[in-house]
């Protein structure tokens, strides 16, 4: 579950309106600063899953752009020459607080020091003048099980989740990711831009979808909590309240779509809702047509990220989670 917060002001200026959206693990929206495979057209290959990987069929995707992607056991690896980027499935990472410094030192603790030894010239990224304040930390480290050096950096950003980049030297970190942490340091104005590229990396927490993978109920649910006070005298001017369910229930090449929402506002409740069943096929791993959505056939998009031990499933943009 995820929350945000946003304010605004309504009614002529008189009223401040203090919104707080619940997200169940919403899709990402991060663009990629490279050149990178068409929105419809799928990455070019896929191989098939063991079932060490949870019994999915794809655990790999080749992308266009030269990236390949692999489940892992705690996170997806992507890799390309000799650069590799852990995606961290979310962990537990226990900080005193929040400051860049702080944040920064317990993820590495938590998810890059039991792996390596002999760490060197550690450096962590002051503060940035950003709402969503980014993290990084980074050092010459020692592989334990291999020997050999590495220069590696982890990185958080909004809900990009930890992005741990494992390259040869500091050098190729600032040619592939454009983010310099001396530099960055002496300008706590520094352009946030520069953080698109590593923080992009997520997008390629993709897999293909097989009808195979689908059996069984798949959830979402949105909330969203509006709260309104006066502008001029702070008093509390009501609430509103938004909230919706939607679910896919496959079974063989059939489904039953249902979606309802619900919407209470001074003391009443408007409920609405729809549903749809039929059947479906999949003329490839990266879309389904569905014969019966409200009363037309549609197609949409989809695709899987890996969580450890498991799939969301999203379909048309919407992330979805299998009930138990």
């Amino acid at each position: 579950m995820q929350r945000k917060w946003f304010v605004y002001i309504i009614g002529g200026g008189l009223l401040i309106a203090l919104l707080a959206l619940f997200i169940d693990d919403p899709e990402p929206k991060h663009g990629l600063t490279q050149n990178t495979a068409p929105a419809q057209q799928p990455p070019a290959q896929q191989a098939p899953a063991t079932a060490s990987h949870g019994g999915f069929q794809f655990t790999r995707t080749n992308f266009d752009d030269g990236w390949v992607s692999t489940v892992q056991p705690k996170w997806v690896e992507a890799s390309k020459g000799d650069i590799r980027v852990l995606l961290h499935y979310p962990a537990d990472v226990k900080a005193r607080n929040t400051d860049p410094d702080v944040m920064a030192n317990a993820a590495w603790d938590t998810l890059v020091a039991p792996r390596y030894r002999d760490l060197r010239n550690y450096k962590t990224m002051g503060s940035v003048l950003t709402y969503q304040r980014p993290y990084l930390s980074q050092g010459e480290v020692t592989d334990a099980a291999t020997g050999r050096a590495h220069f590696v950096s982890i990185f958080n950003q909004a809900d990009s989740g930890w992005i741990e980049v494992i390259l040869p030297d500091r050098e190729t970190f600032v040619r592939e990711f454009g983010i310099d942490v001396e530099k960055v340091n002496k300008d706590p104005y520094t352009d946030t831009a520069i953080f698109n590229r590593i923080r992009g990396m997520g997008t390629y927490n993709k897999f293909a979808v097989a009808p195979a993978d689908l059996p069984g109920k798949w959830t979402t649910n949105f909330s969203a909590n509006t709260f309104y006070v006066n502008r001029y005298t702070g008093a509390n001017a009501g609430m509103s309240t938004y909230s919706s369910g939607q679910e896919y229930v496959f079974s063989g090449q059939t489904y039953k779509w249902h979606i309802a929402a619900a919407n209470s506002s001074g003391g009443q409740t408007k409920v609405s809702q729809a549903k749809s069943e039929g059947t479906f096929t999949m003329p490839d791993n990266w879309s389904m047509n569905f014969s019966d959505m409200e009363g037309k056939p549609k197609t949409y998009q989809v695709q899987f990220r890996a969580v450890e031990g498991g799939r969301i499933l999203v379909i048309d943009g919407t992330a979805f989670v299998r009930a138990n």
